[in-house]
């Protein structure tokens, strides 16, 4: 028999996957733990720790599989070592250990953040995203700015993240789209494609000559420059 505590962390993480955490309530997680009230304070406190117990439970479940953040990418040439992290990071959001309910829960954490996402991203979120930092900036060369490194970053998870939270919609919109292994490298061979093709783009932007007028205002990607709209012809 699963040991109550395990047993209560399991039975939460569905109750706040289905209602978010502010409707959740300690009655329904008790009923479906088969458990008493008192037992959420003896073990966890209160509901936000049972709550931030949830997430570290589904975090370490995810982690104790294939977690790109184990792989020696620095011992890959920069664009296959993209290449590896972004295919081991699809497999790892899919076929992970991860309890079913997570990615229903952290897509409510995002959009009716509770105080708990800031330690997530802090354990989980932070040092992934400083890694694939790292890759791109291996990929872009010296040149490129913390910005720039941080935006090429969020398009990467962008377009990994889209097919993990609108796997629905897409089953709809094209079923012949599946998730399986298979489907999986494919997917990752595309998203790595499209995103090295862009970064490669990029690169080429950021080693042009200084005096070529058509790559000067390029290389501060995202500054106030780069931004400003055109005078429409009338107001001249």
């Amino acid at each position: 028999a699963i040991e109550p505590r395990r047993r209560l962390i399991e039975s939460a993480g569905e109750v706040f996957a289905d209602r978010g955490y502010r409707d959740a309530t300690v009655r329904e997680i008790c009923s479906r733990a088969q458990a008493n009230l008192a037992a959420v304070g003896y073990h966890f406190r209160d509901k936000q720790g049972l709550y931030d117990a949830v997430l570290e439970h589904a975090h370490g479940c995810a982690r104790a599989s294939a977690n790109p953040g184990a792989l020696h990418l620095d011992d890959l040439e920069p664009r296959e070592a993209l290449r590896v992290y972004i295919h081991e990071l699809i497999k790892w959001m899919f076929l992970s250990g991860a309890p079913a309910w997570l990615t229903k829960l952290m897509a409510r954490e995002m959009a009716d953040p509770t105080p708990s996402l800031a330690v997530v991203v802090e354990s989980s979120i932070r040092p992934s995203a400083v890694m694939l930092g790292h890759l791109i900036r291996r990929v872009l060369g010296p040149g490129a700015s913390e910005e720039l490194v941080w935006r090429c970053g969020y398009s990467v998870m962008g377009q990994i993240l889209f097919y993990k939270h609108s796997r629905p919609v897409i089953e709809l919109l094209n079923p012949q789209q599946g998730f399986d292994e298979k489907e999986l490298r494919l997917i990752a061979e595309h998203v790595s494609d499209f995103c090295l093709g862009g970064l490669d783009r990029l690169r080429r932007q950021l080693e042009a000559p200084a005096s070529d007028p058509r790559t000067h205002a390029r290389r501060r990607t995202g500054s106030r420059a780069s931004r400003r709209r055109p005078t429409p012809r009338g107001a001249r």
